[in-house]
């Protein structure tokens, strides 16, 4: 089975990264492993974000505690089966933030949505034991247990949705958690700046894999303005993440050119205007 590893994924952080293949910090993955492949749409899992804490001073916790903030990470109720899924790949990112975080209160919130949302459009009703024994586990911080719960809920719900022929589900699913891995990671990178880091934001090919993505969504799906917004910005994010692999004579041999922190601001104000087209759907 192929995943699609997102990098910046971090920039989204993300997506899948085997459990035993975990990113060498200041490492942006190689073009090669970007797996164009629909059978993992939803990140990121803990290895991008370990990634990204290895290569930055990335303070999770105060990244989650932020989530308290924001009225639209529990809203559950939305206009159309394409906002619901934008909005559960969305939340998926935010249950994996709160396990690096280790708060378990910002696991809860992102659990209830993705409970609401993942009922909604695959009726699987496992889901709901699943996130109960998440939210136990938090609750007693079992995290290490957590994690290999949390994952098990990311594929169950592709999994329905594939079984239930849902792609415009599926892409948007995928799509909406890179977009918010894209809005975290940008937060995160600028806050605290390190050259070398951004290297993680090296993406192009998965970028202009997620604008086919989109393109190819059906006339009802692609008619919600939210997904307009996402298509008329893809370019630009992919011309922002398009980051010389070539040798750099301001880093080290072969290293690699590195993103400038103006372009990740320009990067992080993109991705929060979508993120907020997304909630707002």
């Amino acid at each position: 089975m192929k995943r699609i590893v997102c990098a910046p994924l971090f920039a989204a952080l993300l997506v899948a990264l085997p459990a035993s293949a975990a990113v060498q910090p200041g490492k942006a993955l190689d073009p090669k492993e970007t797996k164009a492949d629909e059978n993992y749409i939803l990140p990121p899992p803990e290895e991008v974000f370990s990634a990204l804490k290895s290569a930055s001073k990335v303070d999770f916790a105060k990244v989650a505690a932020s989530f308290a903030k924001d009225p639209n990470t529990g809203k559950s109720k939305f206009s159309s089966d394409a906002a619901k899924a934008a909005n559960l790949g969305m939340r998926v990112a935010d249950a994996f933030i709160a396990v690096q975080a280790k708060d378990a209160q910002a696991l809860r919130r992102a659990s209830d949505v993705i409970e609401v949302l993942s009922l909604e459009l695959s009726a699987d009703l496992s889901m709901k034991n699943k996130i109960a024994v998440a939210n136990k586990l938090a609750d007693e911080g079992k995290w290490t247990e957590l994690r290999t719960i949390l994952e098990a809920v990311r594929v169950d719900v592709l999994n329905e949705l594939k079984a239930n022929k849902d792609k415009d589900s599926v892409a948007l699913a995928t799509v909406g958690g890179w977009v918010r891995g894209l809005d975290i990671a940008t937060m995160a990178l600028t806050d605290t700046y390190d050259a070398e880091a951004t290297k993680l934001m090296r993406q192009p090919q998965l970028v202009a894999y997620l604008k086919r993505q989109l393109e190819g969504l059906g006339a009802k799906a692609k008619g919600a303005p939210f997904v307009g917004k996402m298509i008329a910005q893809m370019d630009a994010i992919e011309k922002l993440t398009t980051i010389d692999a070539g040798a750099d004579p301001h880093t080290k041999p072969g290293g690699g050119k590195t993103m400038s922190k103006e372009d990740l601001q320009k990067l992080n104000k993109i991705s929060g205007e979508l993120v907020a087209a997304i909630a707002g759907a």
